[in-house]
């Protein structure tokens, strides 16, 4: 979809949070590079990504992120909390959680998480091991994303 949108209309606004505007280009740029960067964290196709956050460009990016990596999203309601987090991300199998440092702590204030990685957008360097910076995200950009057929299993959604 992100791809497609950034070919058919690449300078138009795809997202628009307060004062940053991200065109389809660049959504489709922020995209690729998250879902490689997840990849390098060890996300396979069929993991589990799980996404945290409140409405923001980061949600959206990871969201596409998420299964642009071949894992399958899993979006976590903004208004649970912690312990319920907890029991979605252990439920989902979650491999990897994307959320904010006020959010990380408090589900570390609930318990050890069940996830292997976090992604903070948030963080420059985060403070916990295991945790990754949203904007310190990098792979290698030539290794190929897996190719996704409609069959796959896309996301997970917890009502």
């Amino acid at each position: 979809l992100c791809e497609r949108a950034a070919q058919v209309w690449p300078t138009r606004p795809a997202l628009v949070d307060g004062e940053r505007t991200l065109d389809h280009a660049a959504l489709h740029a922020q995209v690729q590079r998250v879902a490689i960067g997840f990849r390098a964290l060890g996300v396979q196709p069929g993991d589990r990504v799980a996404v945290w956050l409140d409405k923001r460009l980061e949600t959206v990016i990871a969201s596409f992120a998420a299964t642009a990596c071949g894992g399958v999203l899993v979006p976590v309601n903004p208004v649970l909390k912690p312990a319920q987090v907890h029991h979605v991300l252990a439920d989902a199998g979650a491999r990897l959680l994307v959320t904010s440092t006020g959010r990380h702590a408090a589900l570390l204030d609930a318990g050890a998480l069940p996830c292997e990685h976090v992604v903070l957008t948030d963080a420059d360097t985060p403070q916990h091991a295991g945790a990754q910076a949203w904007n310190r995200l990098d792979g290698d950009a030539d290794a190929p994303l897996p190719r996704r057929l409609d069959t796959d299993l896309a996301a997970i959604f917890y009502t």
